[in-house]
């Protein structure tokens, strides 16, 4: 299918919607996260109906380890660091799976906490 058109089918019938009126739009588009904390993600879809999205985060390209896992948009840190230190997160329309928007989060050390003898 050309990137920039999509097929909706409704009761029987097929129209062609191009993509170039829909967008999606994740927020932040930057964050830090510490290991042992979570990160809520928010997503907007205009121009297609329903306007929900499914979430996934990887690795940039080269990295090593595990990106940990997302899900309704609340990201939660693997429990060891990946190298690099990032993960991309990514939300893509349901309606229009070649629209999507993605965010970075570099990825911190845990909170240090302090023990008493």
């Amino acid at each position: 299918m050309n990137r920039y058109v999509t097929q909706l089918a409704i009761a029987g019938f097929w129209a062609v919607i191009p993509v170039w009126g829909q967008t999606v739009v994740v927020s932040p588009t930057t964050a830090s996260v510490h290991v042992g904390t979570t990160f809520l993600f928010s997503s907007s879809v205009t121009g297609v109906s329903p306007t929900t999205v499914t979430w996934t985060v990887a690795l940039p390209p080269g990295g090593t380890g595990l990106p940990g896992s997302i899900s309704g948009g609340r990201y939660t840190p693997p429990a060891v660091l990946p190298v690099p230190n990032t993960v991309i997160v990514t939300a893509t329309s349901v309606a229009a799976p070649t629209v999507s928007a993605s965010a970075t989060i570099t990825l911190e050390n845990p909170y240090p906490t302090v023990a008493s003898t």
